[in-house]
């Protein structure tokens, strides 16, 4: 049986866009946006290796985690980590209301809601090094 969790934010959240940011960003063979709308990786965690499917609810305002059966030991802490990956404790509205004060980020949160306060992080040293390099 495979496990299931459900991940509430606070919308709005643009999945398909933060899919494609992702996407394009790729780690090849760890991870994919498979056009779907479902962001898939491998991860090894705390000795643990394993893979993950994430995707929208049906209905609500929850991403579904979908964890293969090696990662169940460990899926408190990779929860922790699937909510940092896609900012889910962003509160943006919040964020919103102060960049849309902003001459040259106001018009673009207005044009793209959920994303421009969704700061997708980095979820390997990895990712994270190649990120920087491309600056």
């Amino acid at each position: 049986m495979t496990a299931r969790v459900s991940l509430p934010y606070r919308p709005p959240l643009d999945w398909p866009g933060l899919v494609r940011y992702l996407d394009a960003r790729a780690t090849p063979g760890v991870e994919v946006g498979d056009g779907h709308g479902v962001y898939r990786r491998s991860i090894r965690l705390q000795g643990h290796q394993g893979y993950l499917a994430v995707y929208p609810a049906r209905s609500g305002d929850a991403l579904l985690v979908e964890p293969s059966d090696t990662l169940v030991p460990v899926l408190a802490p990779l929860t922790v980590r699937v909510r940092r990956l896609f900012d889910l404790d962003a509160d943006p509205c919040a964020i919103a209301a102060h960049l849309a004060d902003d001459a040259v980020l106001g018009p673009l949160v207005s044009r793209r809601p959920g994303l421009q306060s969704r700061a997708p992080s980095t979820d390997s040293s990895l990712r994270s090094a190649r990120c920087w390099a491309s600056r």
